[in-house]
C-alpha cells in the first residue's frame, strides 16, 4: 500500500485530505509537526511528505532538507504562503483547494507507481532492511 505522510499544522487542511486519500485506498499518516514527521521518515518509507507548518521552531522548507537526505526518492509536497521552486519538491500556496492538491498527489503517485509497483523490489528490500 502506498504510504502518504501528512504533516499539518492546519486542521481544515487534514481533515479535509485524510478521508479522500484513505478512500482511494492509500496509508496515510498524520503528524502536526515537521520534527515529528522526520521521525516517521526514519521509521519507514513514505511515497510522499506533505508538509505545511508554521514558522516557528522547525519549518517546512528546512524540514525538506533533512527528510531529502534521510530518503532521497521521497516526493515532497510545501503548502507555504509564497511559492518556489526546488529540486524534488512541489510547492502549493495557500489558501489550499483541495481539488489542486488532489491533482498534484495524483500526478506524483501515478509517477511513483509506474517506478515502484506494489510489492516490487524497493518495498519489500526497504521493509527488510529496516526489520532487521
Amino acid at each position: 500500500m502506498t504510504r502518504i505522510l501528512l504533516c499539518s499544522h492546519d486542521q481544515i487542511l487534514t481533515k479535509g485530505l485524510y478521508p479522500v486519500l484513505r478512500d482511494e485506498g492509500y496509508d496515510v499518516e498524520i503528524t502536526e509537526h515537521p520534527a515529528e514527521a522526520i521521525r516517521k521518515i526514519l521509521e519507514r518509507h513514505y511515497a510522499v511528505a506533505v508538509l505545511d507548518s508554521k514558522d516557528i521552531g522547525l519549518n517546512a522548507r528546512d524540514a525538506s532538507v533533512i527528510i531529502r537526505k534521510i530518503d532521497p526518492s521521497i516526493h515532497i509536497i510545501i503548502v507555504s504562503d509564497e511559492e518556489f521552486y526546488s529540486n524534488g519538491i512541489e510547492s502549493i500556496r495557500r489558501p489550499v483547494s483541495l481539488d489542486n492538491m488532489k491533482e498534484t498527489l495524483e500526478s506524483i503517485l501515478g509517477e511513483y507507481k509506474r517506478k515502484y509497483k506494489k510489492g516490487g523490489l524497493y518495498d519489500t528490500e526497504r521493509d527488510r532492511i529496516k526489520s532487521l
